[in-house]
């Protein structure tokens, strides 16, 4: 029976305040007496205990989460059920949700990636054990003391090696937000799904904004079927490879587990994983004040075909500059000249608006290895004067990032400063 402040009376738990609310349940702070510790009590809500198929879902979770060791996944101590209430209580996490970080718009980068790296871990370890989670979401990650991101919330949870499935099949299941575009048509899913889902999450930490945004919850859920990602603001750029493989809209080119990823990660966020100068990568310093940012648009022929153009504005209105990066794929060294000559005609067109105020142009061209080299003699070679491209390389600073599907951070060139060919030190 609940008690005067209406909170539920549980053997051997004292009941504090309530935590959170949800559609399946109420989870409250709450000590646990045999031991003295607080823990996080989840009590199925008791007018949805009449559902037999729900209460079904609650003991599922108790039993997979019960069943999962990792340190980024929640630890459960006890499951039981009084006086018609089910219960599950779990380690309590005081630091909050991703999702309170994520109100304060982007997140810093090396944070986001690090959160990133360890829930693709954590998932990865509990698609070993069969178990997808299917509502990988930021209200769903929580972080302990020590600040490491713990995975929670398995109440949608399906065990993959149990014939016994409590989702009707054709149905979709998860938040339309995150869901990934098996999911949002009802079919089958697999950790795959999972991958998908924390690339969204990753998008919005980095971007500041979702990846798509609709009222109407299934149009959200077909623009993950249907619609090309946008890209990401050019502050973050870097990851774009690994964001475009992260939301692949087939899941056979997406990474296909959460080691994988991880891996990907730390090679991002490791220096001593990165090109250095001597082998033809310089990492050019960041310019101060490229705080704004010009709208971009986006071209997409089909989800595997990007052009992408971005411009970006630095400086203030006593002197203004500006950048613009070219992001796309080619299937072949004849799909590169097309794409190329495209982004020379705009180029063009962008010198003719902006003058010697455009400084910098960066590509990030997504091709087959091998084609690489010829895609480097092409920006090696003497440019030819009277095209866009050709003017702009006379005195303006040019990057090169080349990448594949099978290596999506690839290497940075900067094949001009200033006009002039880099010595193979980095500049100060």
């Amino acid at each position: 029976m609940p008690t005067a402040d209406n909170l539920p009376q549980i053997p051997g738990y004292e009941l504090k305040r309530v935590l959170g609310r949800g559609g399946m349940a109420t989870v409250y702070l709450a000590t646990q007496l045999s031991f003295g510790r607080l823990v996080a009590l989840k009590v199925l809500v008791p007018q949805q205990q009449t559902g037999n198929d729900f209460v079904k879902r609650f003991a599922a979770e108790a039993k997979m989460v019960s069943s999962l060791s990792h340190p980024n996944i929640i630890v459960v101590y006890d499951v039981g059920a009084h006086d018609g209430a089910l219960y599950i209580a779990m380690e309590y996490h005081s630091n909050g949700l991703l999702s309170d970080q994520m109100t304060k718009g982007p997140m810093d980068p090396t944070t986001a990636i690090h959160i990133v790296r360890d829930l693709a871990r954590a998932l990865s370890y509990a698609h070993e054990q069969g178990i997808v989670h299917r509502d990988i979401k930021p209200d769903n990650v929580l972080f302990s003391q020590h600040h490491a991101p713990i995975l929670t919330d398995f109440g949608i949870a399906r065990d993959a090696t149990s014939e016994q499935n409590l989702t009707q099949v054709g149905s979709a299941v998860g938040t339309p937000k995150y869901m990934s575009p098996e999911q949002a048509r009802g079919k089958k899913v697999d950790g795959r799904s999972d991958i998908y889902s924390i690339g969204v999450m990753l998008y919005e930490m980095l971007a500041g904004q979702p990846l798509f945004d609709d009222k109407d919850s299934m149009a959200l859920a077909m623009k993950h079927c249907q619609t090309a990602a946008p890209p990401l603001p050019m502050a973050v750029s870097r990851y774009q490879p690994v964001m475009d493989r992260l939301l692949k809209k087939d899941a056979a080119q997406r990474f296909q587990n959460g080691n994988d990823l991880a891996m990907v990660l730390d090679k991002i966020t490791n220096p001593a994983n990165q090109v250095g100068p001597d082998e033809g990568f310089v990492d050019l310093p960041e310019r101060k004040n490229e705080s704004l940012t010009v709208p971009h648009k986006t071209e997409a022929k089909n989800p595997n075909h990007i052009f992408r153009v971005q411009e970006k504005e630095t400086g203030n209105w006593l002197g203004k500059t500006y950048s613009r990066s070219y992001n796309f794929s080619a299937e072949d060294i004849e799909d590169f000249g097309k794409n190329f000559q495209k982004a020379s005609d705009d180029m063009a067109l962008w010198l003719k608006k902006r003058s010697k105020k455009a400084i910098k142009v960066s590509f990030a061209i997504d091709a087959h290895p091998w084609i690489h080299k010829r895609i480097m003699d092409k920006f090696i070679a003497p440019p030819m004067a009277g095209s866009g491209f050709g003017d702009f390389c006379q005195y303006g600073t040019l990057t090169l990032h080349l990448y594949s599907a099978l290596d999506p951070i690839g290497k940075k060139y900067l094949v001009l400063d200033n006009g002039q060919r880099p010595s193979k030190k980095p500049p100060p």
